[in-house]
Parts: C-alpha cells; structure tokens; sequence
C-alpha cells in the first residue's frame, strides 16, 4: 500500500506539501482524495507546495492542473 500524500485543513484553506516524487498511480490517488476532502470541508481555496520536487512530468501536471477547474 502507497503512502498518501497528508491534506491539512487550515481555517477556510486546505494545505498540501508534497515531498516526493510521484508516480501516476499516487498522483491520480491525491487528485482523489484532495477532491474529496474539498467537497467534505467546503475549503475556500487549496495550497499545495511543490517546493521539493525536481521534475514534474506532463501526465503529473495534466492532473495537477485539472485540480484548478
């Protein structure tokens, strides 16, 4: 079983630091559970810090980037 990746809610805004690398299967995982989370706490907004990660691949900000619509 994968490690998820830790969603904290900080008043109206939810927060994600991800400090590894993804692959696919984690990726699509977080985009699920950060979903869920959002519809769950009714957040205003999400912050999610990508400050660790060295590369970033077009499928992983393919899902990255349909967390913003």
């Amino acid at each position: 079983m994968k490690t998820r990746i830790p969603i904290l809610k900080l008043n109206e805004v939810l927060i994600v630091s991800i400090q590894w690398e993804l692959d696919d299967q984690t990726a699509i995982q977080f985009q699920e559970d950060l979903l869920n989370k959002m519809h769950e706490t009714a957040a205003l907004g999400v912050v999610i810090d990508l400050t660790p990660i060295d590369f970033i691949d077009s499928f992983i900000a393919k899902v990255l980037g349909m967390l913003s619509i």
